[in-house]
């Protein structure tokens, strides 16, 4: 495998005395892109969590970027935390609080500065670049929360990059976008990812927002693995149907994952 980002063997995490998730065990090199699927409440955004060190280990093993997770305290945290970008499902800004795009991009340096230091003539520059690439300089000066959804949420995936980390973690970075903006911020998560120089993980409901660079999928039910396997290796209707309950076609066009709640051979 190429440089290890994280590892989990047979780990288990509870919240409350109830496991959210159980004997869990999955691992990212870099430059590699985990897809992960499941039915509301199986455990996906718990799995990223326990990742960047929001949810701890209840048992079994787990490291990220070289760290034994069960030995870290958060100040040890604090400092891994700095090579992973970390986007959570759906995030807000108040359409009155008073911060530009500019300054939102530029808080992905904050953690390579710290929270208190000036940015630096170098931090600037980068974020320029990362504005420029992404299409977003003319909004520099826009306060981030009268933008639409989908200019928010590409404004956010340039902070992450902006903050240069090794490791990147999306939870449903395409949710409540419409089909103009799933389809540019789709993109821009494929031309990340054909980099080949960070490690991607992503949670997703729709199969298809997968793009082609994605090598494997894993898919969570109840909290633990259902399938692990390399995209061309996941059609399995019988088993996506038992998943969720409800009968499933699958099929692969175009290096994506299509799923349909009905049979194809009808």
């Amino acid at each position: 495998m190429k440089d290890c980002l994280f590892s989990f063997e047979q780990a288990t995490v509870s919240h409350r005395s109830k496991i959210i998730l159980k004997d869990i065990t999955v691992s990212l090199g870099s430059g590699e892109f985990l897809g992960i699927i499941g039915p509301n409440g199986a455990g996906k955004s718990t799995l990223l969590m326990s990742i960047i060190g929001f949810r701890y280990l209840s048992s079994g093993k787990g490291a990220v970027l070289g760290n034994d997770i069960r030995t870290l305290d958060n100040r040890c945290w604090a400092t891994i935390r700095k090579k992973i970008g970390y986007l959570p499902q759906k995030p807000t800004i108040d359409p009155f609080f008073p911060i530009t795009v500019e300054e939102v991009v530029l808080m992905g340096r904050i953690a390579k500065r710290g929270p208190c230091m000036n940015y630096s003539e170098k931090d600037r520059m980068i974020a320029e670049k990362y504005m420029d690439e992404m299409g977003l300089v003319h909004l520099r000066n826009r306060p981030i929360g009268q933008l639409s959804g989908g200019e928010q949420q590409k404004v956010h995936i340039t902070r992450i990059l902006t903050q240069e980390p090794d490791l990147i973690l999306l939870d449903e970075p395409l949710s409540g976008l419409d089909l103009r903006w799933q389809q540019k911020i789709g993109e821009i998560i494929e031309s990340i990812a054909t980099k080949g120089d960070k490690g991607i993980v992503m949670v997703t409901h729709e199969t298809q927002h997968l793009p082609p660079s994605c090598q494997k999928v894993l898919l969570i039910n109840r909290g633990e693995i259902a399938s692990l396997s390399k995209k061309e290796d996941f059609l399995s209707d019988a088993l996506l149907s038992q998943l969720y309950e409800c009968k499933v076609s699958s099929f692969l066009h175009d290096g994506r994952i299509y799923l349909s709640p009905w049979d194809k051979n009808v």
